[in-house]
């Protein structure tokens, strides 16, 4: 029961995490386009109206948080069970030991799938320009 508990409660504090880096990502979408259109003023994106560039980044940006959240949540699994298999193998010794492991290779699991899904997955800009079919 213990484990079920832990591995509840470390999944509600990543949930935590990503909420609140969603909202902090919001707020600069418009500082983000004039950087654009100061930097790249020939690039299609940094044409768009204010409007339609903030609904294209939100989508690119969900897209994209989406799928680097699927890779921490996989490789979270993916250190979980052999974490809890190998944490039956110390249970007799103490309940400390199998606690640390599983949630060491949890941890561990959720930080290389989160490293995975950023080298994976296409910047936002590269998505804006595939969903808005600009080339």
């Amino acid at each position: 029961m213990l484990y079920i508990v832990l591995f509840l409660a470390i999944l509600v504090l990543l949930g935590a995490i990503g909420v609140s880096r969603a909202g902090q990502s919001s707020v600069n979408v418009l500082a983000v386009q004039e950087g654009l259109k100061r930097n790249h003023p020939n690039d299609p994106l940094s044409q768009l109206g204010p409007n339609e560039f903030e609904a294209a980044y939100m989508r690119a940006s969900r897209n994209r948080n989406g799928a680097i959240s699927m890779f921490s949540m996989l490789g979270g699994l993916a250190g979980f069970v052999p974490g809890l298999l190998l944490g039956l193998m110390f249970v007799d010794q103490s309940v400390w030991i199998p606690t640390f492991l599983i949630i060491g290779l949890f941890s561990a699991g959720v930080l290389i799938g989160r490293s995975m899904g950023r080298n994976r997955t296409p910047e936002i800009f590269d998505l804006m320009r595939k969903h808005l079919h600009l080339g």
